[in-house]
């Protein structure tokens, strides 16, 4: 049993992010929209290199091949995705 614990915890910890990429998926319109609406470059390629790293990251750490750097991966992204998309740094987000 405590030999597939580690898995199954990689599953629950990664089924959330899973569900995401699948509504961002689904969505596929209104994500490009936006990300042209804020002015970036090439909105389609960079949807579909932020599928592919988001969707590629959650299969890696599911089946536990280095977890750690995808941790750090998504970290990263989450300190640099307010400034890439914010054109006023003081304002607010809602």
């Amino acid at each position: 049993m405590n030999r597939y614990l580690p898995l199954l915890g990689r599953v629950l910890i990664g089924a959330p992010f899973i569900l995401s990429d699948l509504s961002k998926l689904a969505t596929h319109d209104a994500i490009v929209g936006y990300i042209s609406s804020v002015g970036l470059a090439f909105p389609q390629l960079a949807w579909l290199i932020a599928m592919v790293v988001e969707m590629g990251g959650d299969a890696l750490l599911i089946i536990g091949y280095r977890a750690r750097h995808k941790i750090r991966v998504g970290l990263n992204t989450s300190r640099r995705g307010p400034l890439q998309w914010s054109k006023n740094l003081g304002e607010s987000p809602n």
